[in-house]
């Protein structure tokens, strides 16, 4: 017998234990309170990463080796993780141009298997919930059905003629070749109905999408990628390698700052305050837009406050804000109650917002400039190719495999194929149709009054507010700045400049001070050298920031040069502190785009001419370029100009002709034959290099000029044409130095890029600005001169084509791809891992029930066994209890028999007696 009472071994749970397959959705920043401690030594690490070369490792998964440590791993994909997070956050400002119903259509699938709380009584599906887009206020893009046997919910929508523009119904309708549902701009397909006939668009919209504790919805007015219930919102708005994004601008915008140093702060105050404006009137013109997911939100603004999350891998994330964007704004036509310095805030920041996102592209794929176009040999295009294809690999190699989990590749996998559809949707702000476009159905872009309004408003705010203050000349002079300048006093310098005319009594620059006229003599009868100093200044504040007359300290023959005009490409003569008059100039929004942009062209030319950046160039870091003699500094201003000198040699006068030799006899003239008069002498048509006092009074110009040209270009970029409505999308430049007929050209910098853990920003070591074209969806009916590299717009659409077998679709592959491998690989690994659960659990049930079997077959046999001895002893017990009942009888019986016999003997002895 074996002793054994029971079988105690725990039994095997009645379904194996799994790990959930989906990949939950949730963006990890990783080591967030860490940031701050640890970011010197990141970067740091990210150096000797570099030196290493770890990061080009060919295994796709970075093979650790013992070159590196624990604490250089977890860096490295701290660094990843920072670099990856500014990414998205400048990613999902171009979103903030697109319809909330299209961006519900990243976001949600409608079922489980992503991660949604389909089942939930207060699951809400965005897509159709988020109807009121305001593509035109009066009517809706989404439509429930009164039959939904006929047509599917997910294709209803706006419809499209087949140039893009809506059509003047709404709702189901029957997709013709001629009027189709344009699936890349609200996110539905038409592969079933028309295959490839037309573009369709993709969205990854099936069991992955966008990480879900990102917003979408975030707002115009906010930076902050995620959602504000989540952790990681803090830790965006607090990190010193992501706080910036909140406290700055993160573009060349920034230098708007030199003229106004509270740019930043104020019109962030003001987009916010548009973005929280409440509707004039509850219903009006405007699509009704309430939160029905919380009744207490009755603000009747454009934004849901407390709208129920969706998700149910956001942990404590239950409700999330719905917030106006640009799209939104612009389409319910809030913009009309603007005064000028909101309008400057909504363009300026919105601008802002799309330098960031396409600085984000760029970071990927490089300047749009650099991108292959339809110019040029099949053998400059395939190079080209080669470069996008290794930028996007280089990327890939130090950011995407390093991701702290793979849900942070699944906004990155969505990107390529978005980018086409989000060019389209920013292009409808530059578009200009014809004036008289007023119909329902047409798009904001189209929208004559807005183009007024946005472009009128914005130049007279920056005219009044800081180009005036700051650029042009105020016509007064400060004679305390005087103070000491040969000795003399400020109120002594103001009674002498009063008493020649040069000053009137109130300080301001008086008639007698004449200083363009070329025959014009400064002198008040002071040491020449104070006098100088004094007349500099004096022209200064005559003449603005932008008087090069003022700040050219070049002479001949001991005279300043006067009468100093650019030339411009057009032939144009103007002196420089003209074009600053040309903001704001014009009566309709053609003509002020016209002349601000001309303005800024100049001043591009300069910032080119001065720091030797151009769109040929690698780029630099913005510092002037020149010749440094003694204290001076010599510098290419401007390609052509024309001016008036002082030539000490101008006319030649025989003083003693017998001196001169007679003709042909080879002799030297001596120098005493002629005598010379001096003059003024005019100039033309030259490149103008133009002495400051010092390189640092060079660089103050050059600043000044990149404050100018940051001002005018959320306008001049913000309405780049991209059709023949308009002004017209190419213009006379002098693009590297020579005459060019130019598309726009914007400065780019890598400010907040990937480049470093660090934030970059201008007084960072790695700073560096460029030149590049503005990307655009193309437009083929607009180019102007096929044999000129420049006049076709190119951009976004060629780089992010999926047609065919175009070079644009190998980098679709290829970031796809990878994201997809990194998603997917994390799914096979958990499948792998539910693989070997199920077996481990199948065999410890086997073993288990095996066993337990022979337990039971144990005891069943001790159970015969007790049995068989049981019966036995109970066989034995009977057999003795028989014989002992045997034996008592017999002696019963002979007791009984002698008893018997006794009473015989008894009775016959009493019978003997008798």
């Amino acid at each position: 017998m074996s002793g054994i009472d029971s079988f105690n071994k725990p039994k095997p749970p009645s379904i194996p234990l799994q790990m959930d397959a989906r990949v939950k959705n949730v963006w990890k920043i990783g080591l967030a309170d860490e940031f701050g401690k640890r970011l010197a030594d990141i970067v740091a690490k990210e150096d000797s990463f570099k030196q290493l070369n770890l990061m080009k490792s060919s295994d796709p998964f970075f093979n650790l080796n013992s070159k590196l440590s624990k604490s250089d791993y977890s860096a490295m994909k701290t660094s990843a993780s920072i670099k990856a997070t500014r990414q998205i956050s400048n990613f999902q400002k171009l979103l903030d141009f697109m319809p909330r119903a299209k961006l519900a259509f990243l976001d949600q699938t409608g079922d489980k298997y992503n991660n949604e709380l389909v089942k939930s009584a207060n699951y809400t599906d965005y897509r159709f919930a988020l109807n009121s887009a305001f593509w035109n206020p009066k009517k809706v893009l989404f439509k429930e059905s009164k039959n939904k046997n006929k047509v599917k919910t997910d294709k209803f929508g706006l419809f499209f003629d087949e140039d893009g523009h809506p059509s003047d119904e709404f709702g189901i309708m029957e997709p013709t070749p001629d009027n189709y549902l344009l699936d890349d701009v609200y996110g539905q397909t038409n592969e079933e109905l028309y295959g490839e006939t037309y573009e369709k668009g993709f969205f990854a919209a099936q069991g992955n999408t966008w990480s879900h504790n990102l917003n979408l919805y975030h707002g115009a007015a906010s930076w902050n990628p995620f959602k504000k219930e989540g952790g990681d919102y803090d830790v965006f708005e607090s990190s010193d390698a992501l706080k910036p994004l909140n406290e700055r601008f993160a573009s060349p915008l920034e230098a708007i700052g030199n003229m106004d140093s509270s740019v930043w702060e104020s019109s962030n105050t003001w987009l916010q305050k548009i973005q929280e404006m409440k509707r004039i009137g509850k219903t009006g013109n405007l699509t009704k837009f309430e939160n029905v997911h919380n009744k207490e939100d009755m603000d009747n603004d454009l934004n849901w406050e407390g709208a129920a999350d969706p998700y149910k891998d956001n942990g404590d994330i239950k409700t999330f804000d719905i917030n106006a964007n640009f799209y939104t704004l612009g389409m319910s036509e809030i913009w009309r109650t603007f005064g000028e310095e909101e309008a400057f805030s909504f363009l300026l920041l919105g601008y802002e917002s799309k330098k960031r996102g396409i600085s984000a592209y760029k970071d990927i794929i490089g300047r749009v400039y650099d991108l292959p176009n339809q110019y040029g040999t099949e053998e400059a295009q395939l190079s080209k190719v080669d470069g996008v294809v290794e930028n996007s690999k280089q990327w890939w190699e130090e950011i995407g495999q390093h991701l702290n989990n793979k849900a942070m590749m699944i906004p990155f996998g969505s990107l390529p194929a978005m980018a086409s559809s989000v060019s389209k949707m920013m292009d409808t702000w530059n578009e200009w149709g014809e004036s008289d476009i007023t119909g329902a159905a047409a798009p904001i872009s189209q929208n004559m009054d807005f183009k007024d309004k946005m472009i009128g408003d914005y130049l007279s705010h920056i005219d009044t507010n800081l180009i005036s203050k700051k650029l042009k000349g105020l016509g007064v002079m400060d004679t305390d700045e005087l103070n000491g300048i040969g000795g003399l006093s400020g109120s002594e310098w103001k009674s002498t400049l009063v008493e020649h005319g040069y000053l009137t009594g109130n300080g301001t620059i008086g008639s007698s001070f004449s200083f363009l006229d070329p025959n014009f003599r400064f002198s008040v009868g002071k040491p020449v050298s104070a006098e100088k100093i004094v007349f500099d200044k004096l022209k200064v504040a005559a003449n603005g920031a932008f008087g090069i007359e003022s700040l050219d300290r070049s002479t001949v023959g001991g005279e300043n040069r006067k009468n100093m005009k650019l030339q411009g490409p057009d032939g144009q003569k103007f002196r420089l502190e003209e074009i600053l008059d040309f903001v704001n100039m014009g009566s309709t929004s053609i003509e002020k785009y016209e002349t601000a942009r001309y303005a800024y062209n100049v001043a591009f030319d300069i910032f080119e001419s001065m720091t030797g950046i151009d769109l040929e160039s690698k780029g630099g870091n913005g510092r002037v370029q020149g010749t440094k003699t003694g204290n001076q500094f010599e510098v290419k201003v401007y390609p052509k100009a024309s001016w008036t000198e002082w030539n000490l040699e101008k006319e030649r006068i025989v003083q003693d002709a017998s001196l001169i030799p007679p003709e042909g006899s080879g002799e030297e003239v001596p120098a005493e034959a002629y005598k010379y008069n001096a003059g003024w002498e005019d100039k033309e048509a030259q490149p103008l290099f133009t002495t400051f006092g010092s390189e640092e009074e060079a660089q103050t110009f050059l600043n000044n000029i990149r404050s100018f040209i940051a001002a005018l270009e959320p306008v001049v970029g913000g309405f780049d044409p991209t059709n023949a409505g308009g002004p017209g999308h190419a213009a006379d430049t002098y693009e590297g130095g020579v005459y060019n007929r130019t598309n726009l050209r914007v400065l780019i910098d890598n400010a907040g890029s990937i480049e470093s853990t660090e934030f970059i920003t201008s007084e960072h070591d790695l700073y560096r600005l460029q030149v590049d074209f503005l990307p655009h969806y193309n437009n083929e009916g607009v180019m102007e001169d096929p044999e000129n590299d420049y006049t076709g717009i190119r951009g976004f659409d060629r780089f992010f084509s999926t047609g065919g077998e175009s070079w644009g679709k190998q980098i679709n592959t290829y970031i796809q791809q990878k994201a997809a491998f990194g998603i997917g690989k994390e799914v096979f690994e958990i499948g792998t891992m539910n693989s070997m659960s199920r077996l481990n659990w199948r065999k410890k049930k086997d073993t288990w029930y095996d066993e337990k079997d022979e337990f039971d077959r144990i005891k069943r046999e001790e159970k015969r066994a007790a049995s068989k001895i049981k019966g036995r002893l109970k066989r034995a017990e009977k057999l003795s209890a028989k014989k002992a009942k045997q034996s008592r009888i017999r002696i019963e019986n002979a007791s009984k028999k002698s008893a018997n016999k006794r009473k015989a003997e008894q009775a016959k002895s009493k019978s003997r007696k008798k």
